[in-house]
């Protein structure tokens, strides 16, 4: 079993003194199968902002499976 998780944020003021932010937050977790075979998961959840206006709001979920030899 694997687990992890990430958070990353930034921020900057450009020269305009406008603020731009971003958020980004990654959890997974994987199980290995046996055989080779591996399963996992990922939830992501990302934000940004450009002068206190949302640009973008994200939220997701991938999954794998992986299959080696």
């Amino acid at each position: 079993i694997g687990i992890g998780a990430c958070q990353v944020e930034t921020n900057f003021t450009d020269t305009s003194n406008y603020d731009n932010n971003s958020k980004t937050r990654t959890y997974s977790a994987d199980y290995n199968l046996g055989g080779g075979m591996t399963l996992g998961a990922v939830y992501f959840d990302v934000e940004q902002t450009a002068n206190n206006v949302t640009i973008t709001d994200a939220d997701g979920v991938m999954t794998m499976l992986s299959i080696g030899f």
